[in-house]
């Protein structure tokens, strides 16, 4: 991926936690991530990250056929 449709987005690549480190020294909101594991893991290992929120959402599914 290399752009995205909506804005405010920032697409990284490479070296990520000094991507996010220069972010995070801009001014504005707040920074979120969203559907990365390894990159969830990896940020607070480098000591990126002040407040972590977890949200699950909840996932529906049938099993079978479906009558």
């Amino acid at each position: 991926m290399t752009e995205a449709g909506w804005n405010p987005t920032t697409i990284l690549s490479g070296d990520v936690p000094a991507q996010v480190a220069v972010l995070k020294r801009r001014p504005g909101r707040e920074l979120q991530f969203h559907g990365s594991a390894r990159l969830t893991q990896s940020l607070p290992a480098a000591g990126l990250v002040g407040t972590l929120r977890l949200v699950i959402a909840p996932a529906f599914g049938t099993y079978g056929t479906g009558a």
